[in-house]
């Protein structure tokens, strides 16, 4: 009996899981001093899914996925946390307020939240990482790590205004860098296996 018991409870628990509403924890008003918990339903989810329609095959395929689907996230969580803003903020001015600090946690939410989701298999989080700027300002990126291959990239909002897609590029050459630069392409368009390839897209 108690294990019929503890098996109907664990399938009820699975269920509820399984159908509960997307929910994000958001970082706002500068070094995540205030932090915020959404929910995101069903309807917003559903453009979000939409991305990931046909499972990236390859690890290079789901990174094209990974970058395109983080500035709808990111309408979509900032543009619910203006309605509920007592100051009537809007989600421009909301992302505008946040540190690079904010935006990095940010983005690994969105990125947990894929994984969570499971429409992100070929990858998976590891250690945000931070460095000093040549202006001695601290400068935080979300970091992502291929399965097969093991190679970690770095996932960038540090220059990125909202709703504009992150720019992506391998650890060690984040590291790697005095200051922060720009892709001549966008972030979408460089992401491949090759660090010939790679290299060929950075000034």
């Amino acid at each position: 009996m108690k294990i019929k018991t503890f098996i109907f409870i664990s399938s009820f628990l699975f269920l509820q899981n399984s159908y509960a509403a997307p929910t994000i924890k958001l970082c706002i008003d500068g070094n995540c001093k205030t932090s915020v918990r959404l929910v995101i339903h069903d309807d917003k989810w559903a453009t979000i899914k939409d991305v990931f329609i046909e499972p990236a095959k390859t690890a290079y395929d789901e990174r094209k996925l990974i970058l395109k689907s983080l500035p709808l996230i990111e309408k979509i969580s900032l543009n619910i946390l203006a309605e509920r803003s007592v100051k009537k903020y809007s989600a421009e001015d909301l992302h505008d307020r946040m540190s690079n600090k904010d935006q990095a946690l940010n983005y690994k939410a969105y990125i947990s939240l894929l994984l969570d989701q499971n429409l992100i298999r070929h990858h998976f989080l590891r250690k945000t990482e931070r460095r000093s700027s040549w202006s001695g300002m601290k400068e935080y990126i979300v970091v992502i790590q291929d399965h097969r291959s093991g190679e970690l990239y770095a996932l960038d909002a540090n220059k990125t205004d909202f709703g504009e897609t992150p720019e992506m590029q391998y650890l060690k050459s984040w590291k790697n860098e005095k200051t922060v630069k720009k892709l001549k392409n966008k972030a979408i368009d460089i992401i491949g296996n090759s660090k010939t390839q790679f290299k060929n897209h950075v000034e």
